[in-house]
């Protein structure tokens, strides 16, 4: 079942997340919160791509922005820019406090037109069905930032003919998948100009719907970053497309972001840009198969505890925030899955000095974390490989006996026996999955789902 919660409801989610603990004798008695109070109120112009600003009088604020009524992905800051295509609709935001019960609602603003061929994509946040944990920039506030894998926009629009330029920033070599109606075009690879660039993508004259992903193993060198500034055409942005009624949550490591499905280990080299395919990893392709909105939290190198190359981040660091690696505030959470399906650990249990006991312990934890965030309505699906020995068969075994020990009827522990035909290190000595080897693995998946989980019934 899809829920989007809105800011009326972050201090419960925060509290006790989705549901109910299973087990309801064992909640203790808690004396009711304290009623909200306070005010809020919105000041700026209302034109569509310009900023309006929330001041409120309540401490460490929540926010969430809504256009008629109804709550925008990722609108969780004090400034909210006005979606391109909202003229004549009312923006408001409410207002939360952690320790406190109820929110408030600030006065309504009725957007006003600002015709231009240039959108930023601030202005696109709005307007777009947004995958995954898109968020602004910074120091560039109309840019939005794309690092996790398979995040982007998705956005209807009604264009006169020609070519959509979509102006983007990277400081690195990097790359888009790009989709027209649903085909995906060949995809452009974005080179670190200074000043932002663009790329341009032929449509024909009429209505098509644009999605605009990531396709590149997540980045985390200091100061890198992957932003889209805006999109350019001649023609409108119409309304976005409606959200699918199921919502995946996929966490991992570079098996889950398709690190290298594309392409080929080079020693000496590594892997290029092109090498790499978000959109081509079983991850991206589950939630296709299930129609299902999603978000895909992976980085390659990380585990539970186990960090990543650059900056030794874990999994466990950087999961409750928007971009862990650059610093930035803590993710909302405001939508609760239907499935969390994680693929992790194994990093954790190669890691040198780490033992079987503290992935099991850091696992526990990780599970635990999920639970006190989202409740006990999404099913958890953990899997790996199909073990033939040595530490992956201990990791599945430390898997199965964490399963026995949390008693939790919606925490499953699997495996799925997939080939490793693709890319892998110098030695060959652990590969990674093949598009085609992730396709497999997505079929799996998909089935067990179905059948085992229920989803989708």
């Amino acid at each position: 079942m899809k829920r989007i919660f809105s800011a009326i409801l972050v201090t419960a989610l925060l509290l006790c997340g989705c549901q109910k603990t299973p087990v309801e004798e064992s909640v203790p008695e808690t004396q009711p919160l304290p009623t909200l109070e306070g005010t809020v109120t919105i000041s700026g112009e209302g034109k569509e791509d310009t900023p309006l600003t929330a001041e409120t009088t309540v401490a460490n604020p929540f926010y969430q922005w809504f256009v008629d009524s109804v709550p925008v992905d990722n609108a969780n800051g004090a400034v909210f820019y006005v979606p391109v295509n909202a003229a004549g609709k009312e923006i408001t935001v409410s207002v939360g406090a952690d320790g406190y019960s109820g929110s408030l609602l600030s006065n309504g603003i009725t957007a006003v037109a600002n015709p231009s061929d240039y959108h930023t994509m601030a202005g696109m946040l709005g307007a777009s069905k947004v995958q995954g944990r898109v968020f602004l920039d910074n120091e560039d506030p109309t840019a939005a930032r794309i690092e996790w894998p398979a995040c982007g926009f998705e956005f209807n629009v009604n264009v006169e003919g020609g070519n959509m330029k979509v102006h983007y920033k990277t400081s690195y070599e990097s790359t888009l998948a790009v989709f027209v109606d649903g085909e995906k075009r060949e995809r452009p690879t974005l080179m670190p100009v200074a000043g932002g660039y663009f790329f341009e993508i032929p449509l024909t004259a009429g209505k098509h719907t644009i999605k605009l992903l990531r396709e590149l193993e997540p980045a985390t060198n200091v100061g890198y970053k992957q932003m889209l500034l805006g999109i350019e055409f001649a023609g409108t942005v119409e309304a976005p497309p409606a959200k699918n009624d199921l919502y995946f949550e996929i966490i991992g490591d570079s098996t889950v972001t398709g690190s290298g499905s594309a392409g080929t280990f080079r020693p000496g080299q590594g892997f290029l840009v092109t090498d790499h395919s978000n959109t081509g990893a079983f991850s991206y392709q589950v939630a296709q198969d299930f129609g299902a909105d999603y978000s895909i939290v992976a980085k390659g190198n990380c585990g539970f505890c186990s960090g990543d190359v650059v900056q030794k981040i874990s999994m466990t660091d950087a999961y409750e925030y928007w971009w862990r690696w650059t610093g930035e505030e803590k993710y909302t959470f405001l939508r609760c899955p239907d499935v969390i399906i994680m693929k992790i650990g194994g990093n954790d249990t190669v890691a040198a000095g780490f033992s079987l006991e503290q992935f099991k312990e850091s696992a526990k934890s990780f599970i635990l974390r999920l639970r006190e965030i989202y409740g006990y309505e999404p099913a958890i699906v953990w899997f790996d490989r199909t073990a033939t020995g040595g530490y992956q068969q201990e990791q599945y075994n430390a898997m199965l006996d964490l399963q026995k020990e949390l008693a939790d009827e919606k925490f499953f522990v699997t495996s799925f026996d997939y080939a490793l035909e693709g890319a892998g290190p110098a030695t060959a000595q652990i590969g990674l999955p093949s598009t085609q080897n992730h396709r497999d693995l997505a079929d799996e998946i998909t089935a067990y789902l179905k059948n085992t989980v229920g989803i989708g019934k």
